[in-house]
């Protein structure tokens, strides 16, 4: 049974990039916002032999209620990926074109840009095509139908198959279909070790394919921080303190620049009698 890595996604910054980096962790970035140094640095890690995810912004582009521009994040992978080492490039993982919670949306993107990614594929990188399912979809016609679609082989390890655990979620019986389908090659997509779900979907896909690569990954810091999380609450609450705490100390000085005034205006009213 293999181990699972576990990419630390969202490292946008150079300075998070350069510390996982440095502690050889998987790392995670999204294309459309690593600057220049963020991707040569990502780049010199894969060649070291790091391991690296990279993911579209789809996600994001789906809080945000808008669609991503897939020709360009394609193209933006497709020169990542050749500027890594040829014997390197296993360590890139890339995701493939898809809606948050649209699986037509989603083929259709994915089949308006497969000779993008099937030029990924060629280059030795590895490609994620989230799994995205409508209502009443059976998981083994959705891979045949990945498979018709890319003219690739999921079962033979041409692609991964990336499982969606954050956003439209799939449900524990959808993921029970995916673990009978024996898969060979899994990303659970937004979703660490830290995630309640975790072990359970991990030991379901382990049931039925103990020798499956499996990886993983989230956004460290936002799943801390998040608004339901203990994290989240302490922070809330500590800007609700601090805010409490400032509005007393802004009230006081109120009264305490007013006493001022007042004092100010009884000394000139003093030297006026005085003049007089």
């Amino acid at each position: 049974m293999t181990s699972v890595p576990y990419f630390r996604s969202g490292c946008s910054r150079v300075t998070e990039l350069q510390g996982y980096a440095d502690a050889g962790s998987p790392v995670g970035i999204v294309i459309g916002e690593a600057s220049a140094r963020v991707l040569g640095l990502a780049r010199d890690y894969v060649n070291r032999g790091g391991l690296l995810f990279v993911d579209s912004g789809a996600f994001s582009a789906f809080r945000k209620g808008r669609r991503l521009d897939f020709a360009e994040v394609l193209e933006a992978y497709l020169e990542l990926a050749r500027s890594i080492d040829p014997e390197r490039r296993r360590g890139l993982s890339v995701v493939a074109p898809d809606v948050i919670g649209d699986a037509e949306a989603s083929r259709l993107e994915l089949a308006r840009h497969r000779d993008q990614v099937a030029a990924l594929i060629d280059l030795g990188v590895r490609v994620i095509v989230p799994l995205q399912l409508a209502a009443g979809d059976i998981v083994a016609d959705r891979l045949d139908d990945l498979d018709d679609l890319l003219g690739l082989s999921y079962y033979l390890g041409d692609y991964a198959v990336g499982l969606p655990l954050n956003a439209a979620a799939m449900t524990d019986d959808v993921l029970a279909e995916v673990a009978w389908c024996a898969p060979g090659d899994v990303h659970l997509l937004g979703m660490g070790p830290r995630n309640r779900r975790y072990a359970r979907v991990l030991e379901a896909l382990r049931a039925e394919a103990p020798d499956a690569l499996v990886t993983c990954d989230s956004n460290k810091l936002a799943a801390q921080i998040g608004s339901d999380r203990i994290l989240g609450r302490r922070i809330r609450q500590r800007v609700e303190t601090e805010r409490a705490e400032l509005a007393d100390r802004l009230a006081n000085l109120q009264a305490y620049v007013r006493r001022e005034e007042i004092a100010e205006l009884e000394i000139r009213e003093r030297l006026a009698v005085r003049a007089a």
